[in-house]
């Protein structure tokens, strides 16, 4: 939601009104990133972006109006997925398997994944002329930008995009060790964002990780008989029943999860000696606090697993 103090004059991506004053919207939505502080030892956080500047929050960009940031996605999708399903099932106060979901899960994902995208495009704006036919993706993204805004817009309008995928990992969620060795500190704690122009993208998607949650979706159809084949359903608009029991992901989708986690793993090395200098010193301040914390126990997980894959 809004940054109240940080805004400028243009076009409000989501409803297109002119001249209008823009806030800074977080891509990922804030609440996420309120709980992974409680959860993170240091109460700061870092990205795989800018691993040399501590933060309170995540990615802003100045893309809506107040009313859209605030209410459109505040009040109308963030707030009743955060009080109904994130932080109940965070906290033990929800059963989740089986995961009952209403109508609002399908329009949040998309408002999520929509972001991503605008993003991504941006972003690919940047690095115009460096990537072959980049000019005809963009355009591919900015008309798929623009059939997500206008279901967004429109409460009563229908979804006629590719499937949406919502999963859920640990608990009585996807099992991590199914990915691969050392995969509990991504799978459940780390918050990550990409669009198909990412590399090693395997299979074409726009993609939102909050903590233990992910979905995304899909930009061709050519890798959906792959969940069809192993039971796991995509969102109904309408609401439904979604169940995780037994279930194993794709072996595509393992792959390309074992990379988003090489590479935020690795964000601690491509930190400065002073900022990792910085880190070590909180540790050390504040052990008893690390040693209880989500971090440090999945960490220890992790570690365990991958030593003992490398004994094998």
């Amino acid at each position: 939601m809004t940054k109240k103090n940080d805004f400028k004059i243009g076009q409000c991506k989501l409803c297109l009104k002119d001249d209008t004053t823009l806030v800074d919207s977080h891509i990922i939505p804030d609440f996420v990133f309120r709980w992974l502080k409680k959860n993170s030892f240091n109460r700061y956080l870092r990205t795989s972006i800018v691993p040399n500047k501590r933060a309170q929050g995540g990615i802003t960009e100045k893309l809506l109006c107040e009313k859209c940031d605030n209410v459109t996605f505040g009040g109308e999708l963030e707030a009743p997925f955060a009080d109904t399903i994130f932080n109940p099932i965070l906290l033990k106060q929800k059963d989740s398997e089986p995961f009952i979901y209403d109508k609002v899960l399908l329009r949040f994902c998309v408002s999520v994944l929509w972001r991503v995208l605008i993003f991504g495009i941006e972003d690919a704006k940047k690095t115009k002329g460096l990537t072959v036919n980049l000019d005809t993706i963009i355009l591919g993204m900015e008309d798929l930008a623009n059939q997500w805004r206008e279901y967004l817009v429109d409460n009563q309008s229908s979804w006629t995009g590719l499937n949406v995928y919502f999963l859920r990992f640990g608990g009585a969620g996807l099992d991590p060790r199914d990915i691969g060795p050392g995969m509990h500190t991504y799978s459940q704690l780390t918050i990550d964002m990409g669009s198909f122009v990412d590399p090693y993208m395997w299979e074409p998607k726009i993609y939102a990780k909050l903590g233990p949650f992910v979905t995304f979706i899909p930009i061709t159809d050519y890798y959906l008989p792959l969940w069809e084949k192993e039971g796991i359903s995509s969102l109904n608009e309408n609401g439904g029943l979604l169940s995780f029991k037994g279930r194993k992901l794709p072996e595509h989708f393992k792959l390309f999860m074992q990379q988003r986690s090489d590479s935020s793993s690795g964000m601690f090395q491509r930190m400065s000696d002073i900022q990792k200098s910085k880190i070590l010193k909180i540790k050390n301040e504040n052990l008893i606090e690390y040693e209880q914390s989500d971090e440090y126990l999945l960490a220890i997980k992790d570690i365990q697993e991958i030593n003992l894959h490398d004994q094998s």
